[in-house]
């Protein structure tokens, strides 16, 4: 959960936290404070995802303690907010311009695909920007990411619900025949694949998954 940085010299840097919660998005704000506060640089946090740095609503974190971080790495939710607001015609150049105002050196997203897009799109905006995309999706689906954090305590929760609904089935079998369960997932599977991963025998639910792939 450390995110890189380009040198050690003294430079602001931006956290941004983008879309849904998850438990441990908290924990990858966590992990980027403790490293850019180690190296003695000014950092802020934009509130509620893209808009909040939009429009220049940015909290002060660089006297965050390790006590604080340290509830923070356990704390779910977002601590920053989340948010889904896409970049419109002309925000990407006043978001730079508000950069560069401020002399921001480092800009992490904490976000998925969308959030992931946003990045690219400032990384050329503004070449001397140094932009990290920290990972965070339930879908599992972010390109060069092997485990996105998010996906497995969504998927802890999506093994034990089918897994609980096929005992619920099994009591009703006189009464009831069939448990559909859709699952988010965007255009990827793993969260279907997820599924089966409390199931112990043979027989047990889910008896069938159906994955967009």
């Amino acid at each position: 959960t450390r995110a890189p940085i380009r040198d050690c010299s003294p430079m602001t840097s931006l956290i941004v936290q983008c879309g849904g919660p998850t438990p441990v998005m908290n924990a990858s704000l966590a992990g980027a404070l403790e490293t850019l506060l180690a190296g003695a640089q000014g950092c802020y946090g934009a509130r509620f995802g893209l808009e909040g740095l939009l429009h220049g609503d940015w909290a002060d974190l660089s006297t965050t303690t390790p006590a604080q971080l340290a509830r923070l790495k356990r704390q779910p939710g977002a601590a920053l907010g989340g948010g889904r607001y896409a970049f419109r015609d002309g925000d990407l150049e006043d978001v730079v311009q508000r950069l560069r105002d401020r002399a921001v050196g480092n800009l992490l997203l904490i976000g998925g695909n969308g959030t992931m897009a946003a990045a690219h799109r400032l990384a050329r905006a503004a070449p001397e920007l140094h932009v990290v995309g920290v990972p965070k999706t339930v879908d599992n689906d972010l390109a060069g990411t092997y485990v996105a954090p998010g996906y497995a305590s969504a998927a802890r929760y999506v093994a034990e619900s089918v897994r609980d609904a096929g005992l619920d089935l099994r009591a009703m079998a006189t009464f009831e025949d069939v448990v559909i369960i859709e699952l988010m997932g965007r255009h990827a599977g793993w969260l279907g694949a997820s599924a089966a991963l409390a199931r112990v025998n043979p027989g047990d639910a889910p008896h069938l998954i159906l994955l967009p792939e």
